[in-house]
């Protein structure tokens, strides 16, 4: 990013003020109304076209800007769009589905990752932060009243429903069967939560050093807030994304404490493993589904992981964006009906989003990939927060470029913490300044 520009301050306007309600909502619609279509297109998409063209309406010349300093993530995607067609194209895919699947995931992709880019320079970091916060968090405390069977909240998730499209995930709902607050579906849930504690890990390193001590517990407070609130909607993935994360954390803070910790908590996790395996019917039968282990869930993941790896060696070159692992079980049941619970690769997904991206893409992707790790290891103490992220949707089929498009909106902040870093505010701004102000005016304009 530029550094020769100022990026604007957290503060009051009536456009800001408008941009930030409208952000709220289109949250709100992405979380909880994300199959909510008129006309047969999502209202979540066009409320973000919306959103895009108010924030480039009002600044257009921000549009050249947010090109010029995004274009390594918009080439990406770029890439990813013109490998997909390629690949789909190659597996006989019909070309209108193929532009179908560009359009809802690309040029989605890119889309968000602009809008993000504007909201962050016409309303601040905080505020961007802020609107997701309020519905992901107004969405875990919905899902700790339902965990605890409290059934309006469950009858405001049903309503919810009503305005959306059926899926298999509405199973979840019809048999209550586990806390989603007002998300798609539980799994949805985990993905918004650990988005949501990233977001704020982002805003911590844009506006303070989070290896200081009252940052670090302020960052610990939310993750002890994620944490319960995947514990509550049964998500074990996050669960264990946050644990990484912590013990990361701590070396990252303070590392030569975070040593010492760790030897002398060495032979307290030794006892608390032999515990575990002591006592794995205790928890295999427990009725808190996030500290249960050996049910059919976790069994099967092995299986569906071997399945992807066979589907990938029989079609190294990938698949293509249609690719649907439902239609391939049968040439490779007579290797896979030997695993646990094995029948589950005839219902589900790979449930492996690094996985499932390889088989859509293939092995050129591999270009994208080696890019991707060179930024998050140049990245990688702004980007910590991503770990109960990364982590969680290993275990899911839900990611970038995959379903998920709310990530786009805060990636372009990884790039603005430098710049709110390294920028003298004191040579643009008077101190009393509060107003936002167009690019390039000066606070006598």
């Amino acid at each position: 990013m530029n550094g020769s520009w100022a990026p604007p301050r957290d503060g009051s306007s009536p456009y800001a003020n408008i941009l930030f309600g409208m952000t709220v909502v289109y949250f709100f619609l992405s979380i909880a109304l994300v199959r909510f279509m008129v006309g047969g297109l999502p209202v979540r998409s066009l409320f973000g076209v919306l959103i895009f063209c108010a924030v480039y309406a009002i600044r257009p010349a921000l549009l050249l800007r947010a090109l010029a300093d995004n274009w390594r993530l918009l080439l990406l995607i770029a890439y990813a769009a013109f490998l997909g067609l390629m690949v789909s194209l190659f597996n006989d895919a019909t070309m209108g589905d193929t532009l179908r699947q560009l359009l809802e995931i690309h040029f989605q992709a890119a889309l968000c990752l602009l809008t993000g880019y504007g909201l962050l320079h016409l309303m601040g970091a905080r505020r961007l932060v802020y609107a997701f916060l309020i519905i992901a968090c107004l969405s875990g405390v919905l899902a700790i009243m339902q965990s605890v069977h409290f059934d309006p909240a469950w009858v405001v998730r049903e309503k919810l429903q009503l305005f959306q499209e059926y899926d298999a995930e509405a199973l979840f709902l019809s048999k209550r069967m586990r806390a989603m607050g007002f998300s798609f579906s539980p799994v949805h849930l985990g993905t918004q939560i650990c988005l949501g504690f990233a977001a704020v890990f982002l805003l911590y390193s844009a506006y303070n050093n989070n290896r200081e001590l009252p940052v670090a517990m302020k960052i610990g407070l939310w993750l002890f807030i994620m944490l319960f609130i995947a514990l509550v909607s049964g998500n074990r993935s996050p669960i264990l994304g946050f644990a990484v994360f912590a013990g990361v954390y701590a070396f990252y803070v303070r590392p030569a404490y975070a040593t010492l910790a760790a030897l002398f908590l060495l032979p307290f996790f030794g006892l608390a493993y032999i515990s575990f395996v002591e006592n794995i019917d205790f928890f295999a039968d427990t009725e808190v589904r996030a500290l249960r282990v050996g049910d059919k869930s976790s069994e099967g993941r092995e299986a569906l992981r071997a399945f992807g790896g066979l589907l990938f060696m029989d079609r190294p070159f990938g698949y293509g964006l249609l690719f649907n692992s439902l239609l391939h079980v049968e040439p490779f049941w007579p290797e896979l009906q030997h695993y646990e619970n094995a029948e589950t690769v005839w219902g589900n997904a790979v449930h492996n989003y690094y996985l499932l991206i390889a088989l859509k893409y293939g092995v050129l992707f591999i270009p994208a990939v080696v890019y991707s790790i060179y930024r998050i290891i140049r990245n990688f103490g702004i980007i910590l927060g991503f770990i109960p992220y990364a982590i969680h949707i290993y275990f899911h089929n839900d990611g970038p470029l995959q379903s998920d498009f709310m990530i786009w909106f805060f990636l372009p902040l990884i790039g603005y913490i430098d710049t709110m870093k390294n920028f003298n505010w004191a040579a643009v701004y008077a101190p009393q300044a509060e107003e936002i102000r167009p690019e390039g005016e000066s606070e006598r304009n």
